[in-house]
């Protein structure tokens, strides 16, 4: 479905001032991972990596997956992707546990299969969980838990959706005379770019660099406009030989950015 910005959320006046800017889910907490049921072969452990081909999927519903820390780890996002959430009429609640109950933070039931970014008020708590209802077992395969980075200035004209930036690879059948047997398609995905400037040179080395380094090996989940267009969230991954790189820009002590990934289908 999208980006879920709670409704507990609480911001400052300049904090709602950015609430629209650029929101990159890569951090992760570490923990014990556990889940109410195991199905064979689907273990809970396959979610808490970046990998969309391996899933956990519980035996029974209600169903719940949890990253237990060990101590206080600061969280205010968490992503799901690979999820059959739509598919099996999921409905999935984020909570955290407060030392004596589990206490929710949002729930919603997405409707469909696409990426999705929670965003909420930062918790300093141990355990976080996801608790997932519904008729129908569901699958996941990624689940992040962490600390989600802001960009520093908006995106505007020039930006294509990932949602709608289609990636189809074909084949086409085609007779020795030249005539149109049908196509095939080979596989999909979807793929855009993005860009940022006038970010300040400071900002860049300490804030998004970090993130730079984790994109080189690993994917990350990202929403373009949030508030806008809360819809229009990836999962995405550098393409091969596609490093960042920024650049310095006019005479004042700023750099722009841009860089281009591919990511998981949304149809």
């Amino acid at each position: 479905m999208g980006v879920y910005i709670s409704s507990a959320l609480t911001l400052s006046a300049a904090a709602a001032l950015t609430a629209d800017f650029a929101k990159i889910g890569y951090q992760k907490i570490t923990g014990t991972i556990t889940a109410s049921t195991e199905t064979a072969g689907f273990p809970a452990s396959a979610a808490n990596n970046e990998l969309t081909g391996t899933y956990w999927k519980p035996t029974a519903m209600p169903a719940t997956w949890e990253i237990d820390a060990g101590a206080a780890e600061s969280v205010d996002y968490i992503g799901i992707a690979a999820h059959t959430f739509g598919t099996d009429n999921t409905s999935v609640a984020i909570e955290y546990y407060d030392g004596a109950a589990w206490q929710v933070i949002d729930d919603i039931n997405p409707g469909d299969n696409a990426p999705i970014m929670f965003i909420f008020t930062q918790r300093n708590e141990a355990r976080y969980r996801l608790n997932l209802t519904g008729p129908t077992v569901p699958r996941v395969g990624v689940v992040f838990v962490g600390k989600h980075l802001e960009m520093q200035r908006g995106m505007y004209v020039g930006h294509s959706p990932i949602t709608l930036s289609r990636k189809t690879f074909v084949r086409n059948n085609i007779s020795e005379a030249g005539q149109f047997l049908g196509r095939s398609i080979v596989r999909t995905g979807s793929g855009t770019s993005y860009q940022w400037d006038n970010l300040t040179s400071t900002w860049y080395r300490e804030n998004f660099d970090p993130f730079v380094v984790h994109a080189q090996t690993k994917p990350f989940f990202i929403a373009w406009k949030p508030v806008t267009y809360s819809n229009e969230v990836g999962y995405v991954w550098l393409p091969e030989g596609r490093d960042i790189m920024p650049s310095n820009s006019g005479t004042l002590d700023y750099m722009s950015v841009s860089m281009d990934v591919e990511g998981l289908a949304h149809d």
